[in-house]
């Protein structure tokens, strides 16, 4: 999976592609599509870890973060899935997130 293709252009990419009769790319396809929705679905997941780990840091050991704005935004009560899936425009940005976090995503690409 390109990892930098916003989410509405891997979509468009997904649709023009579908019609294709190659059981191979179906398959690719298919896999694609499975991966897409698990990412997408990530925010929550990483929602409930931005909140687990700022509760358990002090303001100053968020600072020592690699989310430092982030730990903050929710800290403050500020943060909710539909906010953070504006955040991860791309399925690179979310599977970063979820690095940063150290949240498991399983980043194997179909």
């Amino acid at each position: 999976m390109e990892h930098n293709i916003p989410w509405e252009r891997l979509t468009r990419v997904q649709e023009r592609f579908s019609s294709v009769p190659d059981p191979a790319l179906k398959r690719w396809l298919a896999d694609l599509q499975t991966r897409a929705e698990e990412l997408r679905a990530a925010p929550p997941a990483l929602v409930a870890e931005t909140t687990r780990t700022s509760e358990s840091l002090t303001k100053g050991q968020m600072r020592e973060y690699a989310v430092v704005k982030l730990l903050f935004t929710t800290w403050n009560g500020q943060l909710d899935a539909s906010s953070l899936a504006k955040r991860c425009t791309t399925p690179g940005a979310t599977i970063d997130l979820s690095i940063k976090l150290g949240l498991v995503l399983d980043d194997q690409p179909p």
